[in-house]
């Protein structure tokens, strides 16, 4: 029987196990998510910011998927240390995760451009959820926003925050 691991929390991750049960229903499947929630949709984002849905609209999975599909999910431990020579992935609670198979679905690291001051309370990325939802937090007390555009998503959330 092998062991796949799979990391990530978008929609990939949640295609990827159901083709892996699709055909073959006996490797036991891990999902590792690297931020530490459910599985969402990112597009999504922007319409959670507008409030025109809620947050669970944006999830693509829920506990009831992993259960159905035979998957251990990971999600309140973050991942420290990958191996590929040993096979294994160690947590922050040095936890070892072993595996035969290693499937990287999504592993999004945002890096803001290094501008004096990126790193300040009230700078935000709109691609993680765990951001959009500190940014939801902040918008009460913003006056101003400056959203550098490079993608849709980017364009979306300014003109959510607009109609805010």
């Amino acid at each position: 029987m092998s062991n796949i691991l799979i990391i990530g929390n978008s929609p990939a991750s949640v295609s990827a196990v159901e083709y892996i049960r699709q055909h073959n229903k006996e490797a036991a499947i891990t999902l590792m998510s690297p931020q530490q929630c459910m599985p969402y949709n990112r597009a999504l984002l922007p319409s959670l910011i507008a409030k025109d849905i809620k947050e669970s609209a944006v999830y693509v999975a829920n506990d009831k998927f992993f259960k159905d599909n035979q998957v251990n999910f990971i999600h309140q431990e973050a991942i420290t240390r990958l191996s590929t020579k040993r096979h294994q992935i160690s947590t922050e609670s040095k936890t070892h995760v072993l595996y035969d198979q290693l499937l990287l679905t999504d592993v999004s690291t945002v890096r803001l451009p290094a501008i004096k001051g990126h790193h300040r309370k009230g700078v935000f990325d709109v691609l993680r959820l765990p951001s959009v939802k500190e940014i939801i937090k902040f918008i009460p007390f913003m006056d101003t926003a400056v959203i550098p555009v490079t993608s849709f998503i980017g364009f979306n959330t300014a003109c959510a925050l607009s109609r805010l």
